[in-house]
């Protein structure tokens, strides 16, 4: 069996021998490797991939994957904001309370006051 990251001798998607022919692996969690033509990629875009540092590839289904934690993130996210617009409202209406509250002490406070001779 072939070492992780290294390329096998078949491609997953024909599982045809590559036999030299151009072969990219996925980045994602599978670590596939592809036949060119099976990856749908084209020449250009595989010597982008191939030639640029930190350029990396995906197969589909580890796309389809990255895609829906993409969006999951991206929900939990706009969560997150809610929660913190309702903390800082929250915060917000404890202070007016806070004001509120010694304030009618206050009031109170003046009002026994008056009322002792």
């Amino acid at each position: 069996m072939a070492a992780e990251n290294s390329e096998p001798e078949k491609c997953v998607k024909c599982l045809i021998e590559f036999n030299g022919d151009k072969a990219i692996g996925c980045e994602g969690k599978c670590k596939w490797w592809f036949h060119l033509k099976c990856s749908e990629l084209n020449n250009k875009d595989f010597n982008v991939i191939k030639n640029c540092e930190g350029v990396k590839w995906f197969c589909e289904t580890c796309c389809s994957e990255k895609e829906v934690i993409d969006n999951i993130l991206k929900a939990l996210e706009l969560l997150n904001e809610k929660v913190n617009a309702l903390e800082c409202k929250q915060e917000k209406m404890l202070q007016e309370k806070y004001a509120a509250d010694s304030s009618a002490l206050r009031s109170g406070e003046k009002s026994k006051g008056s009322n002792v001779l």
